[in-house]
């Protein structure tokens, strides 16, 4: 019986290891530091990646996120669609914060009437990290984000 718990226990590890890779096949995982913290976050900088964002996961860690970059700045829109968390979502231009939207509530019914969260100012990249991020690390418009080397996660 033991040993029966132990397998079945070793292959749900592997499972979970595995649908999480494929989960983020294709994304490049980057350090990304914003007021004073560093969040590990997914690139998304294709079409593909930037539609799908966090949309179908589950959570997010506390001190991760997904970095959206575009290749000018604009008042890009973002929607909660496919989320089952709330987030915070912080607008970066030039490497300083531009405009923040805190504690971002997924949509109730799932999907129904997706409001459009817009910036002030025009934003070259977009970082979404877990709701209350911004209120427990202090960051605010006008701080730095950085973004480092590959994030071997």
């Amino acid at each position: 019986m033991k040993q029966k718990l132990a397998f079945l226990t070793v292959a749900a590890m592997i499972v979970a290891v595995i649908v999480l890779r494929i989960s983020q096949s294709g994304y490049e995982w980057r350090k990304v530091i914003v007021g004073g913290k560093t969040v590990s976050a997914l690139i998304a900088d294709t079409p593909e990646k930037r539609s799908k964002g966090l949309g179908g996961r589950r959570s997010l860690g506390t001190d991760e996120g997904m970095l959206f970059v575009f290749d000018e700045a604009a008042q890009y829109g973002f929607w909660m669609k496919d989320m089952k968390f709330a987030i915070d979502i912080i607008w970066i231009n030039d490497g300083k914060i531009v405009d923040i939207a805190p504690n971002v509530q997924p949509p109730s019914p799932p999907d129904d009437e997706l409001t459009s969260y817009l910036p002030r100012l025009p934003a070259d990249a977009v970082l979404e990290v877990a709701a209350g991020f911004v209120q427990k690390s202090g960051v605010k418009i006008g701080d730095a984000v950085g973004v480092g080397k590959v994030d071997k996660k």
